[in-house]
């Protein structure tokens, strides 16, 4: 064989594998992908969603806002429970807008199927137009979960325009590249699709009060993680209406250098005016002030209308000396941190050494 014919079967099979969904990868992101099916006026429509935080009892689920706009009480269904649907919740939406997202949540452990997974946002990907991406939807005639290949034809204002065949149905989908989400599929304009990027979309659900699980940069793979070991310190608490929990605290050497990523969340309860302010210690000293994210207070502030409890998220890059303790804090909004705090915890850090 001619070695002009070698290098052109070569460069085909690289080709081949570059652009390949192996069968397991396939499986893994279509358990992050749901099927959307809301009503309005008594028409039934189709699209897509996915998963983009995973709790122990409560999945939290991006679509485009048309695919669900006048129906609070959207159905769900899991490509891991497949043919069987759940009541979500719209809990929020861009109204009105026909590129905007939408927030469902669906509620109860007993709800979730084994298998489901929550879908990385890829931050930072710099798509100019050519790149090869893969959706994951209900396109009229394509049968159960279609998977379709797609192209980035170029990059519009905020839109990331794509090519192939991709169909109504397709609305809320993920717009994938390898493992991770690079964008939503939001809207159909002629023969191209529209889709929010993955950095537009991660800093709407962010300040909604979800923390979507990013895609690590290839330098910040991270070893693996070590979870807590040391037992959280009672609570203190001042006053009967507050608490604070740390549900998870997870500390990860990175590979790539000599830092470390370092995320903890949990529940608190406040009365109105209070806020939840969460720190990393070192010989009992503050070293660090995280920026944190609840699910039900608006800046982790409560306000009168808000619900008395809520969820927190927080997750930091750090460098050696490597803290000991996170801590988590109920207190009164506005004051410094020295003030009194409502309820306290503490949580021991187990942390891999380099």
């Amino acid at each position: 064989m001619k070695r002009s014919a070698v290098r052109c079967i070569c460069w085909w099979m690289l080709m081949l594998i570059a652009g390949a969904v192996w069968p397991q990868d396939l499986d893994r992101q279509k358990a992050g992908v749901v099927k959307v099916t809301s009503r309005l006026d008594g028409a039934r429509r189709t699209g897509t969603g996915f998963i983009v935080q995973l709790d122990a009892d409560a999945a939290y689920i991006v679509t485009a806002s048309h695919v669900v706009e006048g129906d609070n009480r959207p159905l769900i269904e899991f490509f891991t429970r497949r043919n069987a649907t759940v009541e979500a919740e719209t809990a929020r939406i861009e109204g009105g807008d026909p590129r905007g997202l939408a927030l469902l949540v669906v509620r109860g452990k007993e709800r979730l199927p084994a298998g489901v997974a929550a879908l990385p946002l890829r931050r930072g990907a710099d798509l100019r137009g050519g790149e090869s991406v893969t959706t994951i939807g209900f396109p009229r005639g394509g049968g159960a979960w279609a998977v379709v290949r797609a192209t980035v034809v170029s990059r519009e204002g905020r839109d990331l325009l794509l090519d192939g065949s991709i169909d109504e149905g397709n609305s809320g989908g993920p717009v994938l590249m390898g493992e991770s989400v690079v964008g939503v599929v939001t809207l159909l304009d002629g023969k191209f699709a529209r889709a929010a990027p993955a950095d537009l979309v991660s800093f709407v659900l962010e300040g909604w009060g979800v923390r979507p699980d990013a895609a690590r940069a290839a330098q910040e793979v991270p070893a693996p993680p070590a979870e807590r070991t040391g037992t959280p310190r009672p609570e203190q608490t001042s006053r009967p209406d507050a608490s604070v929990e740390i549900a998870r605290a997870v500390c990860e050497r990175l590979r790539a250098g000599t830092s470390y990523r370092i995320s903890f969340n949990g529940r608190a309860q406040g009365p109105a005016g209070s806020m939840v302010r969460t720190a990393l210690l070192r010989a009992g000293e503050e070293v660090s002030a995280p920026k944190t994210t609840c699910q039900d207070w608006n800046g982790c502030r409560r306000g009168t209308s808000e619900p008395g409890a809520t969820r927190w998220s927080t997750s930091v890059i750090a460098l050696p000396p490597i803290p000991t303790h996170a801590m988590v804090a109920v207190m009164p909004d506005g004051t410094a941190p020295a003030t009194q705090p409502y309820a306290t915890q503490r949580l021991e850090l187990d942390c891999p050494r380099f």
